[in-house]
């Protein structure tokens, strides 16, 4: 039997596996790094409405309240599944001054991070996470 320069189908299998293999290995890196970045876009998104509420009350010139526990403002904002729940209050008086307040941030898979926001520009910052755990 002569060859005519192609590829056995044995060559062509061992290829796919070797290919298969590969792209197993890198899925899951994949689908984190996809997530992460995700998660970073939510937060930041997040972050911009929330430093613009001084603004909302100096324009409507009048105080927002939001009390802690439950949800309160920002549940509304969030991707479905993401859920909010204020620690401490969040007060901003009509001149937008932001009081500091603490809320847990958790997204549609579990991960839990603890943010605060401070007076007097309500600034977010991030204080504690359980984002990194290997999942």
């Amino acid at each position: 039997m002569s060859r005519n320069g192609g590829y056995t189908m044995l060559e062509v299998m061992v290829a796919l596996a070797i290919l298969a293999t590969l792209a197993s290995l890198a899925t899951p890196s994949i689908w984190r790094a996809v997530r992460a970045q995700e998660r970073i876009e939510v937060i930041e998104r997040f972050q911009a409405e929330l430093s613009a509420l001084p603004f909302e009350a100096r324009l409507e010139r009048r105080a927002l309240l939001f009390p802690a526990g439950g949800f309160g403002w920002g549940h509304d904002r969030l991707p479905e599944g993401w859920t909010i729940d204020w620690k401490a209050p969040l007060a901003i008086g009509p001149n937008g001054v932001c009081s500091a307040s603490t809320f847990n941030l958790v997204d549609s898979e579990g991960a839990s991070t603890l943010h605060g926001v401070s007076a007097p520009f309500c600034r977010m910052h991030e204080l504690s996470s359980d984002a990194q755990d290997s999942r």
